[in-house]
């Protein structure tokens, strides 16, 4: 049988996986990497409750939810569109930044540098467009 190669990525779901449950723990997590303001309460401990930091966020959205495998299989399910590209493009812009970002954060002050940083805005601006395109496009996925 010659299944196409997204196919073959898509029938890797596991079976107790939900691609729906995985799909909005995904979009939370790209949320609060587009909120800035929360970013700046909880990355510096001024929130009441909630506490996080740079390499939270970025292990929430690779580690916990695995962003890239998600839009193999986004892919494999809804083919190539604009939110597929936006996915690509905010995935690369982490990726490119991510070194950089976790030798800041590893300074005193660290995380106020990268809040302020034009290169961390973009990616918070790119993540704001990808929620907000898969609000309004692409309500459900799967």
């Amino acid at each position: 049988m010659n299944t196409p190669l997204l196919k073959q990525i898509a029938m890797t779901l596991g079976i107790e996986e939900n691609p729906i449950v995985w799909e909005e723990n995904l979009k939370t997590s790209i949320k609060n990497l587009a909120d800035l303001e929360l970013q700046k309460q909880i990355w510096v401990g001024k929130h009441p409750e909630l506490i996080s930091s740079f390499s939270e966020v970025l292990a929430s959205i690779y580690d916990d939810f695995d962003f890239s495998r998600f839009i193999r299989y986004y892919e494999s399910e809804n083919g190539k569109n604009h939110l597929s590209i936006l996915f690509h493009e905010l995935d690369k812009m982490i990726i490119e930044y991510q070194d950089y970002g976790y030798e800041l954060e590893a300074k005193e002050g660290g995380h106020d540098v990268i809040l302020k940083d034009s290169r961390w805005l973009d990616i918070t601006n790119k993540a704001q467009e990808v929620i907000n395109t898969w609000n309004t496009d692409y309500k459900q996925s799967f």
